[in-house]
């Protein structure tokens, strides 16, 4: 189960359609919201069935504290906790995640000249993933080592002085040679992505936004010259409600509906597949006063 995780996190970080997410500041995005409570259910034949129960704390910065996760088969019982810790700049020092009341993971982060210098990663107490970075100018360099499965990342950022950058990754993950570049803008949103395989080009892809920094279309050639094009449209809130894959042959259409609440929050969010609902999610949000 270690292996799998750690793989799958690694082609998570490098994957060529979704930005790397910084691990040093998380955003207050939640910004106002105190807590959620999130049911989450599955259509199962002619009815709906609870898939996930969750609750998230924030602070009031809306950085997130504690995601718990609840026992589906006994009501009320945690099955797992997360809590982060941060620094008075709103950086995260410590993660950690308890499975049935035992520590599981943990993450630890250090810093040097208020930049993140190293990310050490513990399962069971075992370190198991680590992250170095390391700076130049208008440069930077993270080095991300799988101690499990004896493999190695590594990513290089070459930056302009418009703050548009180009990030080029090599990692050796399932015994062959992964690398690729992604091209960012200055609002770190992905331009252009190449990915090889053994030095095979397996695909590339372009990314095109709205003006509001939503991701309306990209387009994928894989190895065989095959094109995908996925369409995005977004409501005044900036929340997905269609998606569109046309490749040619899987075509599909997902579709998004939400009921808000006084705040723009969404407190309903229902997934339709083929004129169909498929999932749905409810949210008791809470807010500081």
């Amino acid at each position: 189960m270690k292996k799998l995780i750690l793989l799958l996190s690694l082609i998570l970080l490098i994957g060529c359609n979704e930005t790397v997410v910084e691990p040093f500041n998380l955003g207050g995005d939640n910004l106002g919201i105190k807590s959620i409570v999130i049911k989450k259910y599955n259509r199962q034949n002619d009815d709906y069935i609870l898939a996930g129960h969750y609750l998230e704390e924030y602070n009031e910065k809306g950085l997130l504290t504690t995601r718990i996760e609840y026992n589906l088969m006994e009501e009320g019982k945690i099955y797992s906790k997360h809590e982060r810790f941060y620094d008075e700049n709103d950086n995260i020092l410590n993660s950690q995640t308890h499975t049935n009341d035992e520590l599981e993971w943990e993450a630890i982060y250090t810093y040097k000249r208020k930049k993140i210098h190293k990310v050490e990663n513990y399962h069971e107490d075992e370190l198991v993933y680590t992250t170095s970075y390391e700076y130049k100018e208008n440069y930077r360099k993270r080095i991300s080592i799988d101690l499990l499965n004896d493999s190695e990342q590594i990513n290089e950022e070459f930056y302009n002085e418009d703050g548009s950058y180009i990030l080029n990754y090599e990692t050796n993950y399932f015994e062959a040679l992964h690398k690729g570049s992604i091209k960012f803008n200055s609002e770190n949103q992905m331009l252009e992505s190449t990915r090889y395989e053994n030095d095979n080009l397996m695909e590339s892809s372009t990314f095109e936004y709205d003006d509001k920094g939503n991701k309306t279309k990209i387009i994928t050639q894989n190895s065989n010259g095959k094109e995908t094009v996925r369409l995005f449209v977004y409501d005044e809130f900036n929340h997905l409600i269609r998606h569109e894959n046309n490749d040619g042959g899987s075509d599909f259409v997902l579709e998004y509906i939400y009921e808000y609440d006084d705040k723009g929050n969404y407190i309903l969010k229902t997934d339709k597949m083929y004129d169909e609902v498929s999932h749905y999610e409810e949210r008791t949000i809470t807010y500081w006063e």
